[in-house]
């Protein structure tokens, strides 16, 4: 395991560990992107309204990774794959939008979205 990989073990366990929460996780490495999974018995507060809780979290890890690594590392955290699930409700609603605007012609309007969710 290299060592970024272990920092990054580090950084995630001494955070949670004082919100005071109890979570396992895993870290995978592919390419540039590092990919934290976390399980908690209360993926909700992980995850909060509409991901923000989540963003805020992965917002934080990625500024300590920066401050321990002095470069800037692509960290993406998920709760219980709530981003792949976000995701699918996300494409779903583009096609129904797309199917409504096909039938009506009319502009259809989407809920405010964070920048990652528009992507």
């Amino acid at each position: 395991m290299d060592q970024q990989i272990k920092d990054l073990e580090k950084i995630t366990k001494d955070l949670f560990s004082h919100l005071g929460f109890q979570v396992d996780f895993q870290i995978k490495k592919e390419a540039e992107l590092v990919t934290i999974h976390l399980n908690s018995d209360e993926p909700g507060v992980l995850i909060g309204y509409h991901g923000q809780a989540l963003n805020a979290l992965q917002q934080m890890i990625t500024l300590m990774a920066f401050k321990k690594f002095g470069q800037w590392v692509r960290i993406l955290v998920d709760v219980e794959d709530y981003r792949e699930k976000r995701k699918e409700v996300l494409e779903r609603m583009a096609q129904s939008a797309a199917q409504k605007v096909k039938l009506s012609g009319q502009n259809e309007a989407f809920p405010p979205m964070s920048s990652f969710e528009r992507r």
